[in-house]
Formats: structure tokens, sequence, C-alpha cells
């Protein structure tokens, strides 16, 4: 490549806005041990800047950072100004590279490092993209690819990663930690609830998971406080808020059973990641089973978040099949519903007590309500009975009526621990379940 090469002081380059906003500082140190030790073996590119008089960087911002630091230290040093440290650099000719040309460039050179992270370069081909498109109405994903030597359908995926980063459906954070493979899968999830992405970014619900502290605990005949120890329990039966907090409807709710439930309010995935993240702590790390009721929407984030967590999700859901929803608010229009959905997921080395189906038929219908969302306690022993070896201690974290403590009871589980936040559910659940223990003689689980 034609032009000369100058020993230039760092202050006479100029970085403009490049893909990469942040390096590694112990990848800078090492690099500047280095040219300390050997020299700066490889110039640097840039480029005249008539209206500076300086020189613009086209390529090497590393080397250019690490003899920044070298230049720090000699200053430290009181070394004279003359005698520190040059960044020695190759001038090109300036017609011969645009800004958009430079920034072509910048993406090869970085798209060749291991530390190139799929989030940046896909914001880079984003980038680069849409700036071809703006010179040129016709340009195409196709002709991106063919510019930078990259196929269509991986131009497709880096340009629908950098979206979802913009639109924080992937939160950076979270992406910035994931590889390519990572992230085209959790896309695949994503974008069959992106329909309700808009309900998800307005709810900001407070995670409920996280806010154990104040919340009454039933361990089949008793209330005590929080916490439990880690990884305490087996297996996990629960049924999280699907919608709308019953406590916001109740000043307006002639009955009970007029609560409408929105399954659209509780879409969050930070509820969802919190809860898992809960699981986690509290679960067995070899035998741990979780068994969650859930809507459509929150089966879908529950699948994404799970693995997360070390938790294999079941590819599909368990169906109750269930007698027609109480609930008949919307029976004039739509009919009504006749099953619910029960996410699965366990650790790697746990097996259930018995072999069966992914469905349950349990119809019978729900006396004495005392919680909106109340199921049936037979549902809850048919789970048990089939998910849950005769040893193993049973957790739910939002436990309602008590249903599944109930059964844990009457199926003499060696220990059950229900949490429910509202004390007056509470205290009803209480009531329920030691009229099981007093049944069974009195005894405690």
């Amino acid at each position: 490549m034609k032009g000369k090469i100058l020993n230039l002081s760092p202050e006479d380059i100029i970085v403009k806005d490049r893909f990469r906003k942040e390096f590694k500082p112990a990848e800078i140190k090492a690099l500047a041990e280095s040219i300390r030790e050997h020299g700066q073996l490889q110039p640097i590119g840039v480029i005249p800047d008539k209206e500076t008089g300086k020189y613009l960087l086209v390529y090497g911002h590393r080397r250019l950072l690490a003899i920044e630091m070298i230049r720090k230290a000699e200053e430290e040093q009181e070394i004279a100004p003359r005698r520190r440290t040059k960044v020695k650099a190759l001038v090109l000719p300036a017609e011969d590279y645009s800004e958009l040309n430079l920034k072509i460039m910048e993406f090869i050179e970085n798209s060749l490092r291991l530390d190139f992270t799929p989030v940046e370069k896909a914001e880079a081909v984003s980038q680069l993209h849409e700036e071809l498109k703006a010179e040129n109405e016709n340009w195409s994903v196709e002709k991106t690819a063919e510019l930078l030597g990259l196929t269509r359908q991986y131009i497709h995926e880096l340009l629908k990663i950098a979206k979802s980063v913009q639109e924080n459906i992937i939160p950076r954070e979270r992406a910035e930690k994931m590889t390519i493979s990572e992230l085209r899968k959790t896309l695949t999830t994503v974008g069959k609830v992106n329909m309700i992405k808009e309900a998800v970014v307005r709810a900001q619900i407070e995670a409920q998971g996280k806010d154990l502290s104040s919340v009454y605990r039933i361990d089949c005949a008793d209330a005590f406080e929080y916490p439990f120890p880690e990884n305490y329990f087996q297996i996990c039966i629960t049924d999280p808020p699907y919608g709308l907090n019953y406590q916001e409807q109740s000043d307006t709710l002639e009955r009970e059973t007029d609560f409408k439930d929105d399954t659209l309010s509780f879409v969050n995935p930070n509820f969802i990641k919190d809860f898992w993240e809960l699981l986690d702590i509290i679960l067995d790390e070899e035998r741990g089973i979780a068994l969650v009721s859930c809507s459509l929407e929150q089966f879908l984030l529950h699948k994404e978040f799970a693995p997360e967590f070390n938790f294999q999700p079941y590819r599909i859901p368990i169906v109750w099949i269930k007698s027609a929803s109480g609930i008949p608010y919307q029976a004039n229009d739509f009919p009504m519903s006749g099953y619910e959905l029960i996410f699965m997921a366990k650790r790697k080395n746990a097996k259930v007590f018995k072999p069966s189906v992914n469905w349950i038929s349990v119809q019978k219908p729900v006396k004495d309500r005392i919680h909106p969302t109340q199921k049936p306690v037979e549902l809850y022993e048919v789970l048990l009975e089939r998910f849950a070896f005769p040893d193993y201690k049973v957790v739910d974290p939002f436990c309602g009526s008590g249903s599944s403590i109930i059964a844990s009871a009457k199926l003499s589980y060696p220990e059950a621990l229900g949490i429910e936040k509202n004390p007056e559910t509470q205290q009803k659940a209480l009531k329920r379940l030691l009229g099981i223990l007093e049944e069974k003689g009195g005894k405690k689980r």
C-alpha cells in the first residue's frame, strides 16, 4: 500500500466515532508492554484531515491506545516531550478513503479479531447497511453481504440482532455475554412473542420472586420467617400471577368471581428471569423439578430463561384439561377456556417418579373458593404422584389458596412449604391446611 511513514504524537491523531467503543484494559496494557519492549512493529493507518491539519485514524485503534498509555506513564516519569514514544503511522491518500470506506475497513479489520463480539459485529453491519442504503435507495442486504464477504442469511441475522438490542428486546448487558448461536436461539423465541413486545416494555412490574422477605410461609402447620436453606427443596409446583394484581381490582368487584385476568400484564422478562433465579437458589442442584402454571405468552419466556439458570425445559406444555372456565366474562364473545398450560423444567440429572403423558384431566370444580385463581387440590395430587419421589420436599412460592401444600400434606410428603404475600389469603390457606392435618390425626408433615 503506497504512502509515507511518519512518527506522530497521539495528539496529532483524530479518532472519529467508531464501531468499537470500549477495549479491555488488560488487553491494552499487555499491548503497551509489548510495544515498550519490542517497539511498534506495525504502523497504524491515517489520512490527512484538511480542516484541522491533523490526521484521521483509519486503522490501528488498539495500537494508538497502547501508545497513549505509554505516553501517560512517560509524562508521570517527567520524560522530556521530545523523547516520548511516538506513533508510527502510514499516511494514506485521503482521496481513496471516504467516511463510508473507512467504516468498511474498520469492520473488516475488527471482524478478523476474536474479541469482536457478535453484538458489536451486528451493530457495525447494521450501521454500514443503513449508510449504504442512504447513499443508494436500491441497496439491498445481498449487496451488503457481497461487499463484506458474508452470506445473505448471516447479514439478516446480524441485522435482527442489532435491532433486538436497539429496541431492548434482548437487553444489551445480557446480549454482550451471548454467543452468536445463543443469540440466534433467543431471537427465535423472541420472535414468537414480538406481538406483545409493547406490553412487555410498558409492564414495569416489581419482580415478585425477589420480594419474599416480608411474605408469610406455610410448611403444613405453621408460618415462620424467611429464608429457607439454599437448594433445600426437590420440587416446585406453583401458579405465579398471570395478569392484573387482584388487589388492584378488589375495590370495584362486586364478587370475587368477577376478577378478570389479563395475561399480557405479567408477560415481563424481568419477572420471569427473577423467578428462575429464585428457583436456581431454592431447588436441589441434582434432582430439582419445576412445574409452573402459565399463559402461552409466559410459556415462551419460561422456555427462554430456564436454561440460563441450569434447568432443562420440556419443549411443549403439559396441558390440564378442566371444566369450562369459572370466570365466564367473555362467554358471549368467545368460547370459554377448557384447559390451562403447565411449563416443566428440571435439572440435568433429575428423573420423574412415574412415566406419564403430557396431559391431565381433572375436572372437579373448586368448592369454597378463597382465591380468584384457586386450583383444585386433586390437580396437584396428580402432578405430585407423577413427578415427585416420596422423599421430595415441596415448595410453592405463590401458593395462594394453599392447594399445592394441602395436596403435599394429603400425600404425606416429608415437608411442604408455601409462600403467600397476602396475609388474609395466607391465613385462609393455613386454616384449610390445618383442617387436612387434623383429619390425618394432627401429624405435622
